[in-house]
């Protein structure tokens, strides 16, 4: 029984090369023939897989899955295996252990299947010698696999010799298979698509995880189609739920036969991760090399990937590497979901992993030590490096417990404790409604700091900025909610000044001016001082210097000494010395002393040129309050002087 006290199901696969006696075991087991599943033969060879239910005890029933033994059918074949719990190989004692015993054994060590034991068939067919031959050959193949220390079970079809052996040791494996909580989110990867006229389109597979119920919402990856579970059936018999480790034939409608395919998954949620970028830690049984384009068998899919090298990996073990897939489409995939890796040109298998990441990003090799870390955490299930490594790989954007638990694979209880942990020690702190890395937010704060700072000093007339100005100067990712939270923090902190709507100037901050801006500055002063009481134009400057130095340039240094009040910006953009204007102000006041009123075409006699210069100095002495107007004439202010 399962956890819940429910009948246990599991699938079990036989598997070994063609012609070694699998379909006869299946039919010897069964007592009846295999289920015909469109096209089981083509000349004695089983083309699809075939299932066959099987009672092995009263607390454990069993699909039996009989997988298509030649190199030909080896897509079926994947396909037939990747589901199973545990595994049955049919080796043929006359034969031996043939190319796709290897290949099937190879199968089984990828896809994680650990339970099952190995069957030499037609054992009638050999004398003593061959027999132990055909032993210690199997033992052979085996002894680097988690096969190397099961039972082997002879047996002849002819007259049934060990099949009782078979059954017993069927159910002494099967009791040890564990299986996903049917808690867990319901997933099917489809191996198997069926239209039946007046019915409409059935879908097949083995439930991975979870529980999925009559009229139940499910969507099928991609690309996302919302459908239900109008009807479902196992084994040719109807039923009003299916969980974890049943064969499932779910009927969904309005949905074509044509749109829905081998190779997609059926969720009863919409929280599937769909990427084109896993991260993994890949074994090689034969060589690859980096950037080389080769098939991914992932579910029950196949698709092309390009093989990018992360890091070599220190192991005893096996030779291995932490590589990052690119897929040439969108594909559904979760945490520690294994997979193969085969040759696009002959579907040779060249390699097997685990996948540790699901990613929405390019890996780039600035960003090594961290992925590696990462990876390192995930496939030694340490869950406190696991957040920790998230956190340092996700700094653009605060992460809340959900998001860590949905994106590692941890559950949320395992998510909390390590957050607890860490805000404990102080390594992080809380922002919003969820966590960042402390040391990494006082790098976020100094970065905006930095930004005004270099800014600021680039333009010497500005001494304030507008938030989105800044947040467009941000060298990296961040999101607007995190880089809001940022500067608010720096306002509450009085790092930043607000100034403004939206404007915001750096406290104690002064302007340091480079070689070339002290010089052009200098020559600036000069050149107002050269020009006495008359006010001068940027044009001016640029014209006497035959284009020497750019508009800009003038223009922004001009500013700069404006706010430095070192000169006077008039409304007819033009500018003259702080000097020139309390001269002015001196004859001004002797002229009105003397004349009781002042009007603009005084301005000859007083400053020496006309009314378009003389206008703005004069409304400049009526800003500052020096003097106001009354009609066309100005009449000292009151203590003015």
């Amino acid at each position: 029984m399962d956890e819940t006290g429910k009948k246990k199901h599991i699938s079990i696969g036989i598997c070994g090369h063609t012609d070694h006696g699998k379909t006869t075991l299946v039919k010897l087991l069964t007592n009846q023939p295999s289920r015909k599943n469109e096209l089981p033969k083509d000349q004695g060879v089983t083309v699809e897989m075939t299932v066959s239910p099987y009672p092995v005890s009263d607390a454990i029933h069993a699909a039996l899955i009989d997988v298509p033994g030649h190199h030909h059918y080896l897509k079926n074949a994947m396909r037939a295996l990747y589901a199973v719990d545990m595994a049955v190989l049919v080796v043929a004692a006359d034969d031996g252990v043939m190319p796709q015993t290897i290949e099937h054994i190879e199968l089984l060590s990828s896809l994680g299947i650990h339970e099952g034991f190995t069957v030499l068939s037609k054992t009638d067919l050999v004398d003593d010698e061959l027999y132990e031959l055909a032993v210690s050959d199997v033992r052979d193949a085996l002894k680097n696999t988690v096969f190397k220390n099961k039972p082997i079970v002879s047996y002849a079809s002819v007259h049934g010799k060990g099949l009782e052996k078979i059954r017993a040791q069927i159910e002494n494996e099967a009791r040890r298979v564990c299986h996903h909580s049917a808690l867990d989110p319901f997933r099917l990867w489809i191996d198997k698509v069926k239209q039946h006229k007046g019915f409409g389109t059935v879908v097949c597979g083995t439930v991975i995880s979870g529980k999925i119920s009559v009229d139940q919402p499910v969507y099928l990856f991609p690309p996302a189609i919302k459908t239900k579970a109008r009807t479902i059936e196992s084994h040719h018999e109807k039923m009003m739920s299916v969980s974890a480790g049943q064969r499932a034939g779910i009927n969904i409608p309005k949905i074509s036969a044509k749109n829905v395919k081998a190779g997609m998954l059926m969720s009863g949620s919409m929280a599937v991760p769909m990427t084109r970028y896993l991260n993994v830690r890949v074994k090689a049984l034969k060589e690859i090399k980096d950037h080389q384009r080769i098939k991914l068998f992932i579910g029950t899919s196949f698709v092309k990937a390009l093989f990018v090298k992360i890091a070599d990996i220190d192991s005893d073990m096996d030779k291995a590497c932490f590589v990052q897939l690119r897929t040439t489409e969108d594909i559904p995939c979760f945490v520690k979901e294994n997979f193969i890796l085969l040759r696009l040109d002959n579907n040779q298998i060249v390699g097997q992993g685990e996948c540790l990441e699901i990613s929405s990003l390019k890996y780039r090799v600035s960003k090594k030590e961290e992925t590696v870390f990462y990876l390192s955490s995930v496939f030694y299930n340490r869950k406190e490096d696991m957040v920790r490594g998230y956190l340092n790989l996700h700094r653009q954007m605060v992460a809340t417990p959900e998001t860590i638990s949905y994106y590692t694979g941890i559950d949320q209880i395992a998510v909390d404790q390590a957050l607890k942990n860490m805000l404990f020690s102080g390594e992080l702190i809380q922002v919003q409604n969820g966590y960042y890395l402390k040391k990494e937010y006082e790098k976020r704060l100094q970065d905006v700091i930095l930004i005004f700072k270099d800014i600021l000093s680039g333009h010497p007339a500005r001494n304030d900025l507008n938030r989105e100005t800044v947040y467009s100067r941000l060298k990296y990712s961040m999101t607007k909610e995190l880089f809001q939270w940022v500067f608010s923090d720096l306002v509450s902190r009085r790092r930043l000044i607000e100034t403004g709507t939206n404007t915001y100037a750096l406290k104690n901050f002064s302007i340091t001016l480079s070689g070339d801006q002290k010089r052009l500055v200098d020559l600036l002063l000069n050149h107002a001082d050269q020009s006495g009481l008359s006010p001068f134009t940027m044009k001016t400057v640029y014209d006497i210097h035959h284009g020497r130095y750019e508009r800009n340039r003038l223009k922004e240094l001009l500013d700069f000494l404006c706010n430095e009040e070192k000169i006077v910006r008039l409304d007819n953009d033009r500018y003259i010395s702080r000097k020139a204007i309390e001269d002015i102000k001196i004859r001004v006041n002797k002229a009105i002393e003397l004349h009781g009123k002042l009007n603009l075409t005084d301005s000859k006699k007083i400053l020496g040129y006309g009314r378009t210069k003389g206008a703005a100095v004069f409304d400049y002495l009526d800003e500052i309050g020096f003097t106001y107007r009354v009609g066309n004439d100005r009449l000292l202010v009151d203590k003015a002087f």
